[in-house]
Parts: C-alpha cells; structure tokens; sequence
C-alpha cells in the first residue's frame, strides 16, 4: 500500500505540485481507508461461500421436499383408487343383497304356491285313458280354450309319471299351459321347478324368456331383467337372447 503513496507523490511532481506534509497525512489518510475496504474484500469470500453453502442446503430441502410432494401424489392417488375400488365393491354388495333379497321374495312365493298346487291337485278330476291318449287329451282341451282344465291333466300325469322319457317336455308344456293362460305367479314357478330338474333341456332359454315375461306381467321389472341377463350370460347365440336384448333396449 506503500507504493500508492509513492505514485501519489510522483504524479503530483510531475503535475508541479509540491506535496506537503498536509497532503502527505491526507495520503496517508487514504491509504488506511483503502487498506481497511480491501480488508473487508478479503473476508467477503468467506461470506459468499457460506451463503452459497447455505443456498446449496436450500435447495437440497426444496428437492427433498418435491420428492415428498411427489410422493404425496402417488399415495393421493392410490388412496383415491382404493376408494373406488371401495365404493365399487359397496355397489356390488348392494346389488348382490337386492338379488338375494328378491330370490328370498320368490322363494317365498314359490313355497306358498307349491302348497296351493298341491291342495288343487288333490281336487283335480281323474283323468281316464293311457299315457298317451291323456297327452292328447290335455292338448285337445287347451286348444278348446279349456286351459284350467288342460293345466289339471298335466298336472296328474307329471305327479303320476315322474320317470316317463318326455318328462322333461311335459313340465315344460304345464308351465308354458300357465302362462297362456294369464297364471303368471304359477307359471313363475313351474318354470323355475323345471329348469331347476332338467338344467341341460333344450327349452332351457325359453324357459328364461316366458318367467321374465310374466314377472313383468306382475309388475316385478327387477326380477324381469335379471332373468333375461342371465339368458343372455348363459345362451347368446339363442334366439330367445336376440329377443332379451330388444326387449332390454340393447343393441344387437
């Protein structure tokens, strides 16, 4: 710092100024002042390294924390899927309770009608000749109209001939002999009865479409739908399952 004096100096000679011992303090002076700010520079550094220790250790946190945010999104994320899936299953839940709750209803109707059958059956009339003539006869007679008394006829014979090869056919036909004519509730359960004992017959899908039909003949529109999807799930290549998507509003 010394040599800024001297240049000081110098160039005051040179300009033709004599330097005095005044402005030689006030020199002087200067020179501690400059000496004192460049004191200050040196220490500086230490500053700004530590301030940029600082920012570095910011920035670490910032990422840390993004991370976290990052985090947080994948956990928001699952925990609103599993929410989903939680109302899902709820949705489910419900519809399988509705479903049972509607099997129990039929079940119910179905036992009170069975024992109804049962004590029409007891006073049903006696139906007189072979086995195949009292076929014909129950056919004459629902042709005639007379389908009380063609339901009588086949009701015997089932009861009668549990083990005869077209058993299967005739349970069909009673069932179907109630529907015609308007006996839904019964028609109901002889339909049901008969899928229940010959689940491989080949009037299995009509079975499904007649007993949706005549639950909505009640009023019952619940039961209707799931009996024609279930016809549909089971059979659909079946014509009958054709019919079920129209009557559902569904596109073929």
């Amino acid at each position: 710092m010394r040599n800024i004096v001297s240049i000081c100096v110098l160039l005051s000679f040179l300009a033709g100024c004599f330097a005095t011992q005044e402005d030689v303090a006030v020199l002087n002076s200067r020179v501690s002042n400059l000496e004192s700010s460049v004191a200050k520079l040196e220490v500086t550094p230490k500053k700004i390294d530590s301030i940029d220790a600082r920012l570095k250790s910011i920035e670490g946190k910032l990422q840390a924390l993004d991370l976290l945010k990052g985090n947080y999104k994948s956990i928001e994320d699952t925990v609103n899927g599993l929410r989903e899936d939680v109302y899902k299953m709820r949705g489910d839940i419900d519809s399988v309770y509705t479903e049972l709750d509607l099997l129990k209803q039929r079940l119910s109707a179905l036992e009170n009608a069975l024992l109804n059958i049962g004590e029409s059956i007891k006073k049903l009339p006696q139906a007189n000749g072979t086995k195949s003539n009292l076929i014909d006869e129950a056919e004459k007679t629902a042709a005639s109209g007379n389908y009380t008394g063609a339901i009588a006829i086949y009701e015997k014979y089932i009861t009668d001939n549990p083990k005869d090869p077209k058993i299967a056919d005739y349970s069909y036909r009673l069932a179907e002999l109630y529907f015609i004519a308007g006996r839904y509730k019964e028609a109901i359960i002889r339909f049901e009865d008969y899928r229940a004992r010959y689940p491989d017959h080949s009037k299995i899908p009509a079975s499904y479409l007649k007993e949706a039909i005549a639950f909505e003949k009640i009023g019952d529109r619940k039961s209707r739908d799931i009996l024609l999807k279930m016809l549909m799930d089971k059979y659909p290549n079946s014509k009958e399952a054709q019919e079920a998507k129209k009557i559902l509003g569904m596109k073929k």
